[in-house]
């Protein structure tokens, strides 16, 4: 029997490290891959600062088979991250039968987080702040 494939999550955000939000991202992954047969090996957080997210998969690099990102696209202002430019680690991506495959279809965030019937919208939050 082979070893379960092992996976890393990366959550990207600013809002995260400042406390601003609480991340339901990584955990709800978390459970979706351990249940895909995974074993979570860590789950990290960085800001949105170009480079941070590479150089954290340059630190992880070879250490899982599997880094999963999440965040990291925020209001147009907060979009730093992908301006840094693609990362890629380890070679490109799998393709054919062995290849990762989607989760599946992306689920409704908790009764938590949702607002109640017949609310208007939220107002905008404030602006974020200048790039650093």
């Amino acid at each position: 029997m082979s070893p379960a494939p092992r996976a890393v999550i990366v959550s990207i955000g600013e809002e995260l490290l400042e406390g601003r939000i609480t991340d339901t991202n990584a955990p709800t992954f978390a459970a979706e891959l351990l249940r895909l047969g995974f074993l979570v090996r860590g789950m990290h957080t960085v800001g949105d600062a170009p480079g941070e997210l590479r150089a954290l998969l340059e630190r992880l690099r070879g250490g899982s088979d599997l880094v999963l990102t999440t965040g990291g696209r925020g209001p147009p202002a907060d979009h730093r991250v992908p301006a840094a430019g693609p990362a890629p680690v380890g070679g490109p991506p799998a393709a054919g039968a062995g290849a990762p495959r989607p989760l599946g279809r992306p689920r409704p965030p908790p009764a938590r987080h949702r607002p109640p019937p017949g609310l208007p919208p939220p107002a905008p939050g404030p602006p974020s702040p200048p790039p650093r």
